[in-house]
């Protein structure tokens, strides 16, 4: 090995870091918030799926059920009576089954769903309900 070859710094690829899917779901809910103080949102919340073990004093502990698998990271109402779900994904998040079908399905009853990756999906998803673009054809017709 040559000295030359030794002092050669390495070439590094530069990127754009890929944003956390807690850092899209936080700018998407500063989102809605903005929304709703507008009148353009009625109310949003942060939905959780799976269960938890609940400790009462005195008690034994129990699990609770919150929502169902699938449930979208947010959900709401928009100012003229649509309901919305949006599951929050970095951009390269995997959509797990469950959340697509119950996307959906929420759609195909009039809701307005999508998998957001970023701050402007959430924007154009509901501004333009463009369901088709965010969850990319992935619902059967």
């Amino acid at each position: 090995m040559s000295a030359n070859t030794k002092n050669t710094p390495k070439r590094l690829k530069l990127c754009a870091p890929e944003a956390a899917e807690s850092n899209v779901l936080r700018a998407v809910k500063d989102y809605l918030q903005y929304l709703q103080n507008q009148g353009r949102v009625v109310w949003w919340m942060r939905a959780q799926a799976g269960a938890v073990q609940v400790q009462m004093r005195g008690a034994r502990p129990y699990w609770m059920s919150l929502g169902p698998p699938g449930t979208p990271d947010l959900v709401g109402l928009l100012a003229d009576g649509t309901f919305f779900g949006l599951e929050c994904k970095r951009a390269t998040g995997e959509n797990r089954p469950a959340q697509v079908e119950t996307l959906c399905r929420m759609e195909a009853a009039g809701a307005v769903t999508g998998i957001v990756r970023s701050l402007e999906d959430a924007e154009r998803l509901l501004k333009e309900r463009d369901t088709a673009m965010v969850l990319r054809g992935e619902c059967r017709r």
